[in-house]
């Protein structure tokens, strides 16, 4: 699940990309995030911070974290 701090940061992101968007928007990026809330995410970063969403990505960063 995405954490509220990491979906605070995405919301706001969504709003400084949408300021020259209509309000409208906005609201319906934020509600997309919200949605996404509802999916079993788990958050890996790896050496570069990026963040590493799929399912076969997840298990070659467990792999690589196990390594070290």
């Amino acid at each position: 699940m995405l954490t509220k701090q990491l979906t605070g940061k995405l919301i706001t992101s969504v709003r400084r990309v949408c300021r020259v968007c209509s309000i409208r928007r906005a609201q319906n990026a934020q509600s997309l995030l919200t949605a996404c809330e509802y999916r079993e995410y788990r958050e890996y970063s790896d050496n570069s911070n990026n963040f590493v969403d799929t399912a076969i990505d997840r298990q070659i960063v467990d792999k690589n974290v196990a390594k070290r």
